[in-house]
């Protein structure tokens, strides 16, 4: 009787451990899924702030197009850029 208690005392230390053991692993899976899915959003992020730059480039080029143009013209046209309201 008392070996027969001894063994599923044993067999009960072994599936705790196991559970443990196996708790542990689901935690550091976990863990990694967490990791990955951060890095993918910080990815992303840095992607949309990229575009942003581009398209913030793009308005400012076209901005610097536009004085170029309108300083062109005043030159063709002959007008002094200081009697104008704005100063290209």
């Amino acid at each position: 009787m008392r070996a027969s208690q001894q063994i599923t005392e044993t067999e009960a230390e072994e599936l705790t451990q196991r559970s443990r053991s196996m708790m542990d692993i689901n935690m550091k899976l976990q863990i990694t899924a967490a990791k990955a899915q951060n890095k993918t959003i910080d990815l992303e992020l840095r992607r949309l702030e990229a575009d942003q730059a581009i398209e913030q480039l793009s308005i400012v080029q076209v901005s610097i197009l536009g004085v170029e143009l309108l300083e062109g013209l005043l030159i063709v046209l002959d007008v002094p850029s200081r009697s104008l309201p704005f100063r290209a």
